[in-house]
């Protein structure tokens, strides 16, 4: 987001990460429902499907596992990156 100069942020809680996007992380439900596009969730996880990233819940990002290696993930960050640009 800020490489693209985009008003979004990435968060983590546990092994699952996501896209917040608005330039703040929300504090609560109200402001985490402002902060959701559907349309774009699920533009970009038919574009991360279409390269072989699944995205099991469509609201959140990845889940990373102990089966998932270095090149998993930076595969996935990646891939997010194109999807922005071409959404931006």
């Amino acid at each position: 987001c800020r490489d693209l100069d985009l008003p979004c942020r990435a968060f983590r809680i546990g092994p699952r990460s996501g896209l917040c996007l608005t330039p703040e992380l929300p504090r609560n439900y109200a402001e985490a429902h402002l902060s959701m596009d559907f349309d774009m969730l699920d533009a970009r996880r038919v574009f991360m499907a279409n390269r072989g990233y699944w995205d099991c819940i469509v609201s959140a990002g990845p889940q990373a596992s102990f089966a998932h290696g270095k090149e998993d993930i930076d595969g996935y960050v990646d891939l997010l990156h194109e999807f922005m640009k071409n959404i931006k």
